[in-house]
């Protein structure tokens, strides 16, 4: 990518990339190895609700990050072409590597939704929309699965890459227009206001369930209604999987980036250098303890809380992100952001798909008759060290390669 086009590296997003990879890991080992085992508690709860809250850090960072870097790219020769180019090569050979990995599995031993169901030929009817990352756009039903549960587990967990991938469509589109905005409180002001939009969009959703029940039940069959299934139903697509509805917390994260682009140049005076560090630190309390309220308070008693509260705090983590980033010498800015933490989210797109790929073979190590806890516990740790690998010989090497050769 031309260096006009990329801004100077914010090592405490790293870090905080990596927290989002490893809420996501925990709650997923924790269903995979705790829960599996029949062990329910008030920590393997807590634990398995993290996962929204590293989807939403990882939509709202994703915002940052992809206009602080990027927001100069309608001004640069062939600037769209390049972004795009950039984007595909951070995220697909990784991904190419172990779908095919998975998808041959699939086929071979008939696991899948096509391959549970009989159908093995059936597994092809999916292909296009996973290799082109669209199979989050639209609602689909295939041998009595919805599109992102058609394979394994990592097929699973990549509708969020195809998500990202109808972000990254939508600011070629609007990059231009929002870097060109030089005034904070209207920006701010806008992003209040696609975020109440998306929240219009959930509770009218919640408003007209009935209504949705019965077209995916005419439209798809029993498969698309919660009654059904809540997993593979229209409804949960439109709550969580749809990407226009994730698009609030994108937004909130670019126009934090903004934000920040114009206030970078500003020297910081004594006073706002004063309560910097009580601003990211209650910024930080604010996401965490709003998230364990929504789910540990009110979800257990309000279904539609527990299935769309990470859409809720979206603006807390917005601002988290800005105060994390605007305030690098906070206490907060400087423990997320040390040396570990940055190595370990660098690692963080390994982490996120490798876990998929490993953790739900950890089952297979039940024989060592370990406590379900240490053996999470070590699967983690190996989980961790394997990333850190695959990033250093795999995905880095290879990334830098093929940007040599497109560029």
């Amino acid at each position: 990518m031309n260096n006009s086009t990329v801004s100077k590296h914010i090592p405490v997003l790293d870090g905080l990339r990596f927290f989002a990879a490893f809420s996501v890991l925990l709650a997923h080992y924790t269903h995979w190895i705790i829960n599996d085992q029949g062990i329910s508690n008030d920590a393997s709860t807590v634990i398995g609700e993290l996962s929204a809250l590293g989807m939403a850090l990882f939509f709202c960072l994703s915002g940052f990050v992809i206009h602080y870097n990027y927001h100069d790219i309608s001004r640069v020769p062939s600037g769209r072409t390049q972004f795009l180019i950039a984007r595909f090569t951070r995220l697909y050979p990784l991904f190419l590597v172990l779908f095919i990995m998975e998808f041959c599995s699939s086929f071979y031993y008939h696991r899948g939704s096509c391959g549970l169901a009989g159908e093995r030929w059936g597994y092809f009817l999916a292909l296009p929309y996973y290799l082109m990352f669209t199979q989050s756009w639209v609602y689909g039903v295939i041998c009595n699965n919805s599109l992102p549960y058609q394979y394994h587990m990592v097929s699973a967990v990549t509708w969020s890459l195809s998500v990202e991938a109808f972000f990254y469509i939508i600011y070629i589109l609007c990059g231009g227009w929002l870097r060109r905005q030089d005034n904070a409180l209207k920006q701010m002001a806008l992003a209040g206001i696609v975020y109440l939009f998306g929240v219009g969009c959930l509770l009218l959703i919640e408003r007209e369930t009935a209504l949705i029940e019965h077209v995916g039940l005419v439209a798809f069959g029993p498969v698309a209604t919660a009654q059904h299934g809540y997993q593979d139903s229209l409804l949960r697509w439109l709550e969580y999987f749809n990407p226009v509805i994730n698009l609030p917390a994108f937004f909130c994260g670019a126009v934090a980036a903004n934000i920040y682009l114009l206030q970078q140049t500003r020297p910081m005076g004594p006073q706002e250098q004063t309560w910097a560090h009580s601003l990211v630190a209650l910024s930080l309390v604010a996401v965490l303890a709003t998230h364990f309220w929504l789910y540990s308070a009110l979800a257990p008693t309000h279904g539609f809380i527990g299935r769309t509260a990470s859409m809720l705090y979206i603006p807390l983590v917005a601002f988290l992100v800005y105060g994390l980033a605007r305030y690098p010498d906070s206490f907060c800015a400087r423990v997320i952001g040390c040396t570990l933490l940055v190595k370990l989210g660098e690692t963080s797109y390994s982490i996120y798909l490798l876990h998929a790929f490993f953790g739900w073979n950890a089952r297979d190590f039940y024989y060592l008759k370990l406590n379900p806890w240490v053996l999470w516990a070590i699967a983690i740790c190996c989980l961790l060290a394997i990333s850190r690998c695959s990033y250093l010989w795999f995905e880095r090497p290879v990334q830098r390669w093929l940007r040599r050769q497109m560029f």
